[in-house]
């Protein structure tokens, strides 16, 4: 008989109620009857804490899906007021639980398991048996864990009656028996080492492992980093094996001097004079290791520099440098190299502005690589400053003066392009005849003839006609007319009109414009013409001439007869249908 909602109260062992509900797609109250759920033998009665146990077990009936068997552990009297959850399985059918005695469960031997499943909440009976659970020996390793490499350091572990020790040892070597409660190490191998021990209750067999993590100073193998070749009056730096779990590093140097702190994991030495020296280093943990290395240094001798070129120069200018020496390296103050990368060719400077440069040579060794530096000083002349006055915008054929401002002791040099210089190339100023409609140039160049330095400069002059000027259009109009005006096309011209009793449409007129005018007064047309390249101008007024219009006549009727207030200039229409 399938139930829609059946409350169930189950009194399991133990005392122990269970109020289980079931809809009809679950167990009837005829189901549970038929289910069982019953522990099978278990192997073994006495086992030990965090021991594997298997807890093999037998249903009948219908269990739903994701249904758990859940194994509960009793206390040592064997009560199930306080379960204990030691393992579980999933399913519906027999089967085995996996557990592990929790290595917290105090020593007994009233000990009782049991199995309750999860849907439906069913509960089997204890196991039968007592179980017994023995203590596990909890190992503890006293020593210490930082040691030097080769030295001998003694462990030991807390001792219990019945209770036997075995040792074993990682990148160490015990010294004598490996059974007893402690033991002396050899630690032979550098870094990281291990220490293992084993105790087990000889009367219960109950046995538990621990080790220690031995960190073992490689200190006595100091090492020094650098190259045993130097250089006189060179700073090198040295270093060391890495400083690490308080490694410390006493530095000496003969041949040389110390800069800064002795004691880092790298030192900086000065060395002086070319011949042989030696650096040495003592190196200490934080448990008092220590050992000393030794390197021998070479200290080689500086290459000789020397610079062939110009130390005086002019602004601006460019000059060839050379070294005798194979490998060079080249810097350059208030100058740019322009050519001369190779170490062995010449070098191209373009020095800047006048005051001083300077030229830092770099050499290198080519075996030692010992390098030395040599610096001269440029004396940096200024350029003289020419300019020229004059007219830019002329006329073909016309002549024309120039001139410029000439310092003491400085020489001119004049020429032209597209007209012909009258007289004297070398003065202050020069008169040139310009030619045809073009373009020309002057080009001066000054020297200053107290140190040969020397600049140019360029003008450029237009050669152009002056614009004429012209308007077409009509130029007496009636009042209220619009009109159109023209002038001639012409190229680099810039047109500018102005209309005085009219208007103008166009808001930005070029070589036309239609004007709207007015009333009869006083009325012009004015154009200004601008040549764009020389600024040439020429205008233009034309007065215009508004006519005024003829006053409204009035039409009368004498009879059949229509007739006009004005006795002339009148010409009749007939419109239909007004």
């Amino acid at each position: 008989m399938k139930i829609l909602a059946t409350f169930v109260l189950l009194n399991f062992f133990l005392g122990i109620s269970f109020c289980l509900a079931f809809s009809e797609k679950e167990n009837s109250i005829n189901d549970i009857d038929s289910m069982s759920l019953k522990i099978d033998t278990i192997y073994g009665n006495s086992f030990c804490q965090k021991a594997n146990l298997i807890i093999p077990f037998t249903v009948s009936g219908t269990f739903a899906s994701k249904n758990i068997f859940t194994a509960y552990l009793s206390d040592s009297n064997g009560s199930f007021n306080n379960l204990l959850n030691i393992g579980e399985f999933s399913g519906t059918t027999s089967g085995t639980i996996t557990v592990i005695i929790p290595a917290t469960t105090p020593t007994g031997n009233g000990y009782r398991i049991k199995i309750i499943s999860s849907k439906p909440p069913f509960s089997s009976a204890d196991n039968g048996t007592n179980i017994i659970i023995n203590q596990t020996p909890k190992p503890i390793i006293i020593g210490t864990s930082s040691v030097c490499l080769n030295d001998i350091s003694s462990y030991s572990a807390t001792s219990s009656p019945d209770v036997s020790f075995q040792w074993t040892v990682y990148r160490g070597v015990i010294q004598g028996s490996s059974t007893l409660t402690s033991i002396d190490v050899l630690w032979s191998y550098p870094y990281g080492g291990e220490i293992y021990l084993v105790q087990r209750n000889n009367i219960t067999g109950c046995k538990d492992s621990t080790f220690k993590r031995i960190f073992i100073n490689p200190i006595i193998k100091p090492t020094i980093a650098c190259s045993s070749m130097v250089c006189e009056n060179s700073i090198v730096k040295f270093n060391s094996n890495p400083l690490s779990n308080g490694l410390t590093n006493k530095w000496d140097a003969i041949g040389g001097n110390i800069i800064g702190p002795s004691s880092g994991y790298y030192v900086d030495i000065l060395w002086l004079k070319a011949g042989s020296g030696t650096v040495s280093l003592i190196q200490t943990n934080s448990i008092g290791c220590k050992d000393s290395v030794k390197s021998m240094v070479n200290i080689n001798p500086l290459p000789k520099p020397t610079l062939s070129g110009s130390t005086i120069v002019c602004a601006n200018n460019v000059y060839k440098y050379q070294s005798n020496n194979s490998v060079s390296k080249w810097t350059v103050t208030n100058g740019t190299i322009i050519s001369g990368l190779s170490p062995i060719e010449p070098v191209l400077i373009k020095w800047g502005n006048m005051g001083t440069g300077k030229i830092k040579l770099y050499l290198e060794h080519n075996f030692t690589h010992c390098s030395n530096t040599f610096e001269q000083t440029i004396t940096i002349n200024p350029l003289p400053k020419p300019t020229i006055t004059g007219e830019i915008s002329v006329l073909p054929n016309s002549t024309m003066y120039y001139q410029t401002q000439t310092e003491t002791n400085n020489s001119n040099n004049w020429s032209v392009k597209g007209g012909i210089i009258n007289g004297s190339t070398t003065n202050s100023y020069i008169s040139v005849t310009w030619g045809s409609i073009g373009s020309g140039t002057i080009t001066l160049v000054q020297i200053m003839d107290s140190t040969g330095c020397r600049d140019s400069i360029n003008k450029y002059i237009i050669i152009s006609e002056n614009p004429k000027a012209n308007i077409f259009g009509k130029m007496s109009v009636c009042e209220f007319d619009i009109e159109k005006y023209n002038t001639s096309k012409k190229n680099g011209v810039v047109n500018e009109w102005t209309v005085k009793g009219g208007s103008m449409n166009e808001k930005n007129p070029t070589d036309s414009i239609i004007v709207h005018w007015g009333k009869s007064v006083s009325s012009s047309i004015k154009l200004v013409q601008t040549m764009k390249l020389s600024g040439y101008k020429d205008s233009i007024i034309q007065n215009v001439i508004i006519n005024k219009l003829p006053k409204k006549p009035l039409i009368t009727r004498s009879g059949n007869v229509l007739v006009s207030s004005d006795s002339t200039g009148n010409q009749w229409y007939i419109r239909i249908q007004l």
